[in-house]
């Protein structure tokens, strides 16, 4: 029996096809899912993209946490500090600010110079002060000075000068009016100090003898005419400072008449002469 190629052919074009449609049938329904599989992997990464932000973001906002407390802490800590010494400085303003507003201490003007001056003369004690003796209340007579002041001890003579410069000195030793003519008295702990510096001047050990210089019917003058105060001392320029002369100058101190912004001599524009009251605590 003949063969015919051509059927052959035929029949075995005709499998050929009926394969590829079986195919087809397999792989087709597969297919109307491929859209949406790859939407739905479009969808997680930008999903998982949020959440990294996110998560990023939050601990950012964390890190910004942590830091915003911890300044907050170091601001608390700050403010205890500064709580501390407005408690110490407290009491001395307030007794200097609810004085007499007659003798209220105009030369100390700040509660910084208060506290300065305080703990020149104690770092441990509770230090108040009363004024007894004010030029511009008082006059310039020496002799109101040795009838309401001498007798105290320890004393803080405050100077202010016509162009503001602000100084003055601590004696420890009783001054009294009981004196011929003129006299030394020796003192061992007496000291300058200046409010524009904000610095201490301690007396030589070998000029302690020589700490204050009385006469009668004049002001004392400090050291050896360290600070001087003339007569007449609001209206001529007769006062001076020769520091340092028995009080020692500091190290980094430079030029002269240091006290007095590098002039010798000047006028005064007010006295206020303190008493201190040391209440041990």
């Amino acid at each position: 029996m003949e063969i015919n190629k051509s059927d052959l052919l035929k029949d075995k074009t005709d499998e050929l096809i009926e394969d590829r449609e079986q195919q087809k049938k397999l792989v087709h329904p597969y297919r109307k899912y491929q859209l949406f599989i790859i939407l739905s992997l479009i969808i997680s990464i930008i999903f998982i993209s949020i959440l990294y932000h996110q998560n990023k973001k939050l601990q950012d906002y964390i890190k910004q946490k942590d830091i915003a407390y911890s300044t907050l802490e170091d601001i608390d800590n700050q403010s205890k500090g500064i709580t501390q010494l407005l408690d110490i400085v407290n009491v001395n303003y307030k007794l200097i600010n609810n004085l007499d507003k007659r003798k209220n201490i105009n030369i100390i003007r700040k509660p910084n110079e208060i506290y300065f001056l305080s703990s020149l003369i104690s770092d441990s004690n509770e230090i108040t002060y009363d004024i007894c003796y004010k030029s511009s209340i008082d006059g310039q007579s020496p002799q109101f000075f040795y009838k309401n002041c001498a007798s105290s001890s320890p004393l803080v003579f405050l100077i202010e000068t016509k162009y503001g410069y602000r100084f003055g000195v601590l004696i420890n030793t009783f001054i009294g009016n009981d004196f011929d003519d003129e006299i030394y008295l020796r003192d061992e702990n007496a000291f300058i100090f200046s409010f524009d510096t904000l610095k201490k001047y301690e007396i030589k050990d070998s000029d302690k003898d020589y700490a204050i210089f009385l006469r009668k019917n004049k002001f004392p003058w400090f050291g050896k005419k360290d600070i001087f105060i003339g007569d007449n001392f609001g209206e001529n320029a007769n006062s001076f400072c020769e520091y340092p002369n028995a009080f020692k100058r500091n190290e980094d101190d430079k030029g002269e008449y240091i006290l007095n912004g590098g002039i010798k001599k000047f006028i005064i524009k007010e006295i206020e002469i303190l008493t201190i009251y040391i209440r041990a605590n």
